[in-house]
Parts: C-alpha cells; sequence; structure tokens
C-alpha cells in the first residue's frame, strides 16, 4: 500500500663490486701487457699527466651538470659559485637553503589559500550530519536547505569546536563550512537510497518477493552508517520513520526505475503528510500504518512479537 493511498484513509484505519684494478708489477708496463683476448678495460690513468687545477675542473663540472639539468642563467651562476666552496661551506650552504625552502613550504597556504576545518569542528560536523539526517523530525532532507542550516546553526552554538563568532563573520570560510555540511549529507543521503535500494528484494517469475529485507535489519543497517561517529538506538519510532522513506522508494521505482530526484519525491510526500494529516498525533497514526503494510509486504524474521519493546 501506497502513502498516497493512506493519505486518504481514516486517523485509525522504513650492489656491484668493482675490483677489476690492472696488474701494477714493477717490471711490467701498462703498454707491454696484451689484452688482445681480455674484455676491453679503461687503461689506468698516467701518474705523469698534469691535473688541471681542481677549481678548474670543478667549474667545468658545474657547467656540464648545468646544461643537463637546463639550469637558467642566474641559477647557474649560483650553482658554479656553489662547486668553489670548500665541503664545510657547502654543507652550511645546504643546511641554509633546505631550512629556508621548508619554511617557505609551510608558509604556502593549501588549497589555494582556503581555509580549513579543524580536527575537532570537522569531527563535530560529521557527527551532527548523521544525526540531523536520521532525526525523527526532518520536515525537509534538501528542500530549503534545512538540514545544512540546522546543522551549521548547531556547531555555531559551540563556539569551543572551532565555529567561532570570527569565523561565523568571515563569509570565505563559513562558505567552506556550509560546503563540507552539503557535501556530507549528500554522501549520507547516498548510503541511505542505497540501503533502501538493497533491501526491496526482487520479484521472480511467480511473483515472489526475493532477497528482501524486513524493516528491523534496514533500520538497523542505516544507524550502523553512523556507529563510528555516534552512539544511536534502534527505536519503533525511527523504524517507522524508515518505513516511510522505504515505501516512497518502492513507490518511486514502480514510475522511475532509476529513482531520479528520490529525495525531492521523499520531501514533497512529508508535505502532503503534514498538510493532510495537520496534527503530531494523526501524522503518527499515519506513519505507525505504514510500518504495519511494510511488516505484512517484507516482514520481520524474529521470533518476539514486539523486536522493539526494550528500547520504547
Amino acid at each position: 500500500m501506497h502513502i498516497s493511498n493512506l493519505l486518504n484513509d481514516s486517523p485509525d484505519s522504513l650492489t656491484v663490486s668493482n675490483s677489476s684494478s690492472l696488474p701494477t708489477s714493477p717490471q711490467t708496463t701498462h703498454s707491454e701487457l696484451d689484452f688482445s683476448d681480455e674484455l676491453p678495460i679503461a687503461p689506468t690513468p698516467s701518474y705523469h699527466t698534469r691535473k688541471r687545477p681542481l677549481e678548474e675542473d670543478l667549474t667545468q663540472f658545474a657547467e656540464s651538470v648545468a646544461r643537463k639539468l637546463r639550469m637558467k642563467p642566474l641559477v647557474e651562476k649560483e650553482f658554479k659559485k656553489f662547486a668553489k666552496l670548500s665541503p664545510e661551506r657547502q654543507i652550511i650552504w645546504l643546511a641554509g637553503h633546505v631550512l629556508g625552502a621548508s619554511e617557505a613550504i609551510h608558509s604556502v597556504p593549501t588549497d589555494n589559500g582556503q581555509y580549513q576545518i579543524s580536527t575537532t569542528l570537522g569531527n563535530h560536523l560529521e557527527c551532527y550530519v548523521f544525526a540531523a539526517i536520521v532525526s525523527l523530525t526532518v520536515s525537509y532532507y534538501i528542500k530549503k536547505n534545512e538540514l545544512v542550516n540546522q546543522v551549521v546553526e548547531y556547531l555555531t552554538k559551540h563556539p569551543s569546536w572551532g565555529l567561532t563568532p570570527e569565523v561565523k563573520n568571515d563569509k570565505a570560510k563559513m562558505d567552506v563550512i556550509y560546503s563540507r555540511v552539503h557535501a556530507r549529507l549528500t554522501n549520507c543521503q547516498y548510503e541511505i537510497k542505497n540501503l533502501i535500494k538493497d533491501s526491496i528484494g526482487e520479484v521472480d517469475e511467480e511473483g515472489d518477493l526475493l532477497g528482501a529485507q524486513d524493516i528491523l535489519k534496514l533500520s538497523k543497517a542505516i544507524i550502523n552508517l553512523g556507529n563510528r561517529i555516534c552512539d544511536l538506538k534502534l527505536s519503533i519510532q525511527f523504524a517507522a520513520r524508515v518505513a516511510v522513506l522505504h515505501s516512497i522508494y518502492v513507490e518511486k521505482v514502480e514510475q522511475d526505475p532509476q529513482t531520479k530526484d528520490y529525495w525531492k519525491t521523499v520531501d514533497q510526500q512529508l508535505e502532503d503528510i503534514r498538510t493532510k494529516k495537520k496534527t503530531p498525533e494523526a501524522i503518527s497514526q499515519l506513519f505507525t500504518k505504514v510500518l504495519k503494510c511494510d511488516h505484512n509486504k517484507f516482514g520481520i524474521e524474529t521470533v518476539d512479537a514486539n523486536p522493539f519493546k526494550d528500547e520504547e
């Protein structure tokens, strides 16, 4: 039975080693040896060769490195100066530049200078987003940004968590917070919708419902989504709310298998309920009736006639 039908009922009726050194016998010179049958070995450098000044060698080597790295002229000039320094001075030079670079890196704002939400504030935000979306008093899940505003308002009431009056008066920072809240709510809605989708099972050729979950298992699965961030308990009122979401999904999938705009449909249905069932008592009676209809169609796999009795 769809909610739309129930609305019309009476009030009482969800390593390489290099050991190949050349023979160095005093009676034999390198030129007298015959290595024609050996693998080519680089000649030992002549100790009678006049070496170039060390500074010139280092400068040429620095130029070679600079070319390979395609250094710009100003950078190459500084690199050659570094090559002429004593080892001690080079160490000091390197240490100074490393420390300077480190300081520069840490001073660069992340995310293009965007405000970063503190861990404390982030944790509280995560928790309250979930608590808000499973609340029994949600009027709209997406319409009017009701849940987004509700979460931000709650965080504002606890400035010690990070959303201080200074942050609240900074539009750029508040935009970041609103964006995070909206993203988390959207993610929660996506997860809940998938759980509902997986719970309805399939109808076989004979018309029997296969693989369906009862409303008790579905309600527990939704609560488990927030187990790491919130401490929530199952209640018959929550199960009734889930039964309403479940019933709306079943009706929606019959009309649109892709169930696009499901949460918009939920908002509209809840609005219709409030319009037609004007009092909290009448709305509660309708939710209870939806829960009973869900029970009759999908069942509750339990031997307990009232699986919620310890939670009331």
